[in-house]
């Protein structure tokens, strides 16, 4: 099946040579090398790029956020469960105490000893003689108990904790089951610390004699109060997850158009992490792997396109290998130049973060594939390259995704225009495929969310205009190196100032006046068959060029009186079959173009020379017929079939006595289907329907060219004493 799709011109190996060439170089040109650049920044050094992101780019930065989350658990407060239950054991433990001590005091039986076993078993406080004296001289009363007891209160209510910590804490009260922040004046974290802030308020409750029974109360107190705050990893772990699953992840939003950084800039950390999330967003794949990837690609899409190509190309204006290899050159201009105009905008338009609806106004290659293709091809053979170049234009930065798009309809109205464009009109019809580009520029700006200034409605008109010079200036570079004949060469030989003409008429003037009239009558049905009229008109212009060699032999030239009475049927047909090769000669030593000479060559066929041919069989009885044929080829375009038709008819018809509408019409068809019948229109493309079309032009045509005129007054006396025939001719 592969071998069925890629047959025929695809086994010649200049063009699998040529299509392996365009591969490549379409890979280099389409390789986003620029962005392999990204991999090799570094903080620190100045970016060698100008980087403008192509994309909308929203990701988390996993590194800022992890240490952000490491920062919040390293300074995460340390958790202390609240428990305050020890205040009132020490309040029950005080007063059974005091009340016991009271009672021994009032009995006379207190000792320092006793009191020193009854408060360390009742209390677990050891204290020193002095303080046991001072304690038993207060004999307990009731006033050094409230005074203990209020101390107590004080003291409770702060944070006191059962170990030190450097870090903030936070308290997490069970009862309300909630977190607490303390008052950092409030929390008391060491020993030292606990026994200041109780004598501090020891000094503060007693009003009286202070220094004779602080020093023991506050010993006592040290002794009773337990820390409120305890240290508890489970919360902590608790609520540093807590407080770390709550973290927003730290995000790098960078926005479609955004300066990332200019070339020459010191790369920060910051932008070093910008250029490497868009290589990874970009998918940056080492260069090797991307080169073959895209190589592949480029040279499977060439391939298939090549085969199109061949199956469809019929212009037959240049060999079939050349237009191809002039489809892929197209193809790849138009890559280059759109990739070229891509870099100078980044360049020019970069600081400015806009190039890519800048892009969009100043988009002159988008024309130049349609328009070139259009005029060397013609239309819609000319979408083919520009279909190829805009698949792989999808491969250039995403932020020209518009670029396809804009490139396939851009080039179907340059290529409609160029077709539109001929004629005496073709400065309004210009106009016109300009308003039509302008319309599909703001096409794709809605459909691509685009917007649109004043740049963007004047910079199309503008990049047409210049695009319009670049294809006409560079045409004859085509030409020259592809052997291509596009329209405007045609045009150029179609106005008679070509010397081979100019000779015709002054050697020929008969078969010059009939070279006319075929090239009239040539471009009129080319228009009605879809064929290329210009060429139609060129090819009947310079047909019969090779009489120029013995114009006396053509009785076009003789007014009538002919040379070959004097000759055999045989020299006779020597000389009208050499004006095909004489013509094919002179035409390549003038330089005209392959197509001009393939119709000059091909114009009669392998018809029969049939005056001769009959005139041998009446003198010589059996005559070999091939002889008296054209060597050919048998014409093989559109255009050198009707230059046959065109010939034929417009000869036979001069021919006639009395050139009536019917009798024109009669003859047209005869000849017409006399050549048909012949098999000379077998290896062109023309249908039946064309034929018939074919016909009806030249009837009309030649109806208008010799159709009866009205005499002047005294014209029929005068005439009628010379000549009595109505179209002046004697007999």
């Amino acid at each position: 099946m592969i071998s069925n799709i890629f047959a025929g011109p695809l086994r010649n190996r200049r063009v699998l040579i040529a299509i392996f060439v365009f591969s490549l170089l379409a890979t280099l040109v389409l390789m986003p090398f620029r962005a392999y650049v990204l991999t090799r920044v570094a903080v620190g050094k100045p970016s060698p790029i100008t980087v403008v992101s192509p994309v909308d780019i929203e990701v988390v930065d996993e590194e800022a956020t992890e240490a952000l989350r490491q920062k919040l658990k390293s300074t995460s407060p340390v958790v202390y469960r609240l428990d305050t239950s020890w205040v009132k054991r020490a309040y029950d433990s005080i007063s059974r105490v005091f009340f016991i001590l009271r009672g021994i005091v009032a009995r006379g039986d207190l000792s320092e000893q006793r009191l020193r076993e009854i408060l360390n078993s009742e209390l677990g406080v050891e204290l020193g003689s002095q303080d046991l004296k001072l304690l038993i001289e207060s004999r307990f009363s009731f006033d050094i108990e409230a005074f203990i007891v209020d101390a107590l209160k004080k003291i409770s209510s702060y944070y006191i904790l059962d170990r030190p910590t450097d870090r903030a804490i936070i308290v997490y009260d069970p009862l309300m089951g909630k977190y607490v922040s303390p008052e950092v004046d409030r929390i008391v974290s060491d020993k030292e610390a606990l026994k200041r802030l109780i004598r501090k308020i020891v000094v503060e409750i007693f009003p009286l004699d202070k220094d004779r029974y602080v020093p023991a109360v506050v010993d006592l107190l040290y002794g009773v109060v337990k820390p409120t705050l305890y240290y508890d990893a489970s919360l902590t772990r608790k609520y540093v997850e807590e407080r770390i699953s709550s973290v927003e992840p730290v995000r790098i939003v960078v926005k479609k158009g955004e300066l990332i950084v200019s070339e020459g800039q010191k790369v920060t950390k910051e932008i070093y992490k910008k250029l490497k999330i868009l290589a990874d967003v970009m998918d940056i794949q080492p260069m090797w792997r991307s080169f073959l990837g895209l190589f592949l690609f480029v040279l499977i899409a060439a391939l298939v396109f090549s085969s199109l190509w061949f199956r469809v190309y019929s212009y037959n204006r240049v060999d079939p290998v050349a237009s191809h290899r002039l489809m892929l050159f197209i193809a790849l201009e138009s890559l280059f130049f759109i990739r070229l105009s891509i870099w100078i905008m980044g360049r020019a338009f970069a600081p400015y973060a806009q190039m890519g609806k800048l892009f969009l106004g100043f988009s002159s290659p988008l024309f130049l594939p349609g328009l070139l293709s259009a005029f060397i091809f013609g239309f819609p053979l000319a979408l083919i390259p520009v279909l190829i170049a805009g698949i792989l234009i999808c491969f250039l930065p995403s932020g020209f995704s518009y670029l396809p798009f804009v490139l396939v309809l851009s080039s179907v109205v340059a290529g409609g225009g160029v077709r539109m464009g001929r004629g005496a009109n073709a400065f309004l019809k210009g106009i016109v495929w300009g308003v039509i580009f302008l319309f599909l520029m703001m096409l794709a700006a809605f459909v691509y969310e685009i917007e649109l200034s004043l740049a963007n409605f004047v910079a199309p008109f503008l990049a047409g205009v210049g695009v319009l010079f670049v294809s006409f200036a560079s045409l004859p570079l085509f030409e020259r190196a592809f052997g291509v004949v596009t329209d405007m060469s045609l045009l150029e030989l179609a106005n008679l100032d070509h010397p081979l003409l100019k000779m015709l008429l002054d050697k020929a003037p008969g078969t010059y006046n009939h070279s006319m009239y075929v090239g009239i009558l040539a471009e009129s049905a080319a228009k009605e068959v879809d064929a290329n009229p210009i060429l139609a008109k060129v090819g009947g212009y310079f047909h019969d060029i090779g009489k120029l060699k013995n114009p006396k032999y053509f009785t076009e030239n003789t007014m009538g009186l002919s040379l070959h009475t004097k000759l055999s049927p045989n020299m006779s047909r020597l000389i009208i079959i050499s004006h095909v090769k004489d013509g094919v000669e002179l035409a390549k030593k003038y330089g005209l173009p392959r197509c001009v000479i393939d119709i000059i060559e091909q114009h009669h066929g392998t018809s029969l020379i049939s005056y001769f041919y009959h005139k041998a069989k009446k003198f010589e009885g059996y005559v070999d017929e091939s002889l008296y044929r054209y060597p050919g080829p048998k014409p093989r375009t559109k255009e050198a079939a009707i230059v046959m038709l065109a010939d034929c008819v417009e000869a036979a018809t001069r021919s006639l006595d009395d050139p009536t509408p019917s009798k024109i019409k009669n003859l047209v068809s005869s000849i017409v289907n006399n050549i048909f019948m012949d098999g000379q229109l077998d290896e062109c493309d023309l249908t039946f329907k064309d034929v018939k079309r074919i016909r009806e032009v030249f009837v009309k045509m030649l109806i208008s060219f010799y159709h009866k005129r009205v005499k002047y007054p005294g014209q029929e006396e005068k005439d009628g004493s010379d000549n009595p025939k109505s179209n002046g001719q004697k007999d």
